[in-house]
């Protein structure tokens, strides 16, 4: 399936790459953090934001694998979140437990990470 993305819209991922199948997990991400020097939650080119350092995060830690993160709503600039909820899907192995770990030591003190599957 095909979407076609109207205007300057573009996809957060890579369709050449792989496409979601069921070989992915997902989960349920519960993050706290300081919002003052991003531009909001939503990825944007140009800026930074809370999402796009999240996924160049995940990206670090699953390689050239398909990485899909999405928050239950946006933020504007400089706001803060004690628990802001989203999703990740990634093809992995890895336990809940090691994400965690492993997002929280790349991620600035800014941000604390809690993963359910």
């Amino acid at each position: 399936m095909s979407r076609k993305f109207k205007g300057t819209a573009k996809p957060l991922f890579n369709q050449k790459k792989k496409s979601f199948t069921k070989d992915f997990s997902r989960f349920k991400v519960f993050l706290e953090y300081e919002g003052t020097r991003y531009s909001g939650w939503q990825k944007q080119p140009n800026a930074r934001t809370i999402q796009g350092e999240l996924i160049k995060a995940c990206e670090k830690i699953f390689g050239d694998d398909f990485v899909d993160l999405q928050g239950s709503g946006r933020t504007d600039s400089g706001v803060h979140a004690l628990c802001h909820v989203a999703h990740l899907d990634a093809k992995t192995v890895l336990a809940p437990e090691i994400i965690k770990l492993k997002l929280n030591d790349l991620l600035p003190q800014r941000y604390k990470i809690f993963l359910e599957v």
